[in-house]
């Protein structure tokens, strides 16, 4: 063997070996890298900073609205004034801006005027036909009326106090100054008001025509109303007393044509079951579904029918209120139609519910029961 290693005839066999290269990297970053990381970073630091300037914005905001509230009381200057004398107030309202007001008097002739101040603004009849206005319902939002006439019948008036806002650009020129911060045009008031704006405060005044819903000759004494139903399909619901004591529930329903804008008005009218003998109701009130009437007699008793089925309505329920002591003066739904308060003339107040009852003792098994009384205070509650 050991010749043979020696041996020079013999070629030695080298191994085969596996050689790996090594490769350097390169430690220098690019210069966008470094760019778009210090613009990140100053992202960040700016946007932390804007949270935290937002967070205690907030905490500033919500003590300036919360400190008042530990803060004393103060009552506004009262302003009063007198309008022109009518012979009869019918319905007033102002908008919920407390700028304009509207009354109907006498025999349908609106005015509208500053509530500020009590400047006269317009004045406007209604065309009401030869009529002689009788009665009135306002609805809920108080932007519509219902007017009764002597003749039996019931007209729908708009008495809308609208508001927009405008650009000074956009106002009229020749306005009549009313305050330091209210102009007017004589119809309009323009009231200034903050980021160089102004906000247009007019009336909106119409009369549809008149409807019968009772006999001839029978003038409608008291009614209440509810609307409802879609834009184009509007319904107004309404009950009537006249002035023999028939009370009827009516309901119109109007629909406009979208593609002509022409529209027809319909309407169908229940009588409900007459009154006791003798009864004489002076106001009538009905719930927005129209299932349920009142009317009140000024001697203290209230009659509740039951409307659920317009077909077959029934007297329910007679209360009297008042036991004898006291007249009702005043009778109103509080919002929701759940409490019917009741002001009497000795200046108490009675709050009633609608309860369903096991023994309620009554036709459709609901009955008035009295929640609250607020004790009298020497004068009539009249509203």
């Amino acid at each position: 063997a050991a010749q043979e290693r020696m041996d020079p005839n013999v070629v030695p066999v080298m191994e085969k070996t596996r050689f790996t290269p090594t490769y350097r990297r390169s430690h220098t970053t690019k210069k966008s890298v470094l760019i778009a990381d210090k613009v990140a970073d100053i992202g960040i630091s700016v946007g932390g900073i804007l949270v935290i300037v937002a967070v205690f914005g907030i905490m500033v905001f919500l003590a300036q609205v919360a400190v008042p509230l530990f803060a004393g009381a103060h009552a506004e200057k009262p302003v009063s004034f007198d309008l022109a004398p009518a012979q009869r107030l019918w319905f007033a309202n102002i908008d919920e801006y407390r700028t304009m007001g509207v009354r109907l008097i006498d025999n349908g002739k609106i005015e509208t005027f500053h509530a500020p101040t009590g400047k006269p603004l317009t004045a406007k009849t209604l065309d009401v036909g030869g009529r002689k206005v009788s009665g009135i319902g306002e609805t809920l939002k108080r932007n519509t009326v219902a007017i009764g006439f002597d003749d039996g019948s019931v007209g729908f008036a708009t008495l809308a106090l609208k508001a927009e806002v405008l650009t000074p650009e956009s106002l009229p020129k020749n306005l009549s100054k009313l305050t330091d911060l209210d102009v007017t045009d004589g119809t309009a008031v323009f009231s200034a008001i903050t980021g160089n704006q102004y906000r247009k405060i007019y009336p909106e005044i119409s009369l549809d025509e008149p409807k019968k819903v009772a006999d001839e000759a029978a003038a409608i004494i008291a009614l209440d109303v509810r609307t409802g139903e879609t834009v184009e399909r509007p319904t107004r619901s309404l009950v009537t007393l006249d002035r023999h004591g028939v009370i009827r529930l009516s309901r119109t329903e109007t629909q406009v044509n979208l593609f002509t804008g022409m529209s027809g008005t319909s309407i169908s009218t229940t009588t409900l079951p007459p009154l006791p003998a003798g009864a004489r109701p002076f106001r009538v009130l009905m719930t927005t579904p129209g299932d349920q009437v009142y009317a009140a007699e000024r001697s203290g008793k209230i009659y509740r029918y039951d409307v659920r089925n317009p077909e077959k309505p029934e007297l329910a329920e007679v209360m009297d209120v008042a036991g004898g002591k006291a007249e009702i003066t005043s009778i109103s739904f509080l919002i929701g139609e759940a409490t019917l308060v009741i002001g009497l003339s000795d200046g108490a107040v009675h709050n009633y519910f609608r309860l369903q009852l096991k023994d309620a003792g009554t036709k459709d098994g609901y009955k008035l029961v009295r929640g609250r009384v607020l004790e009298p205070r020497g004068g009539a509650v009249i509203a």
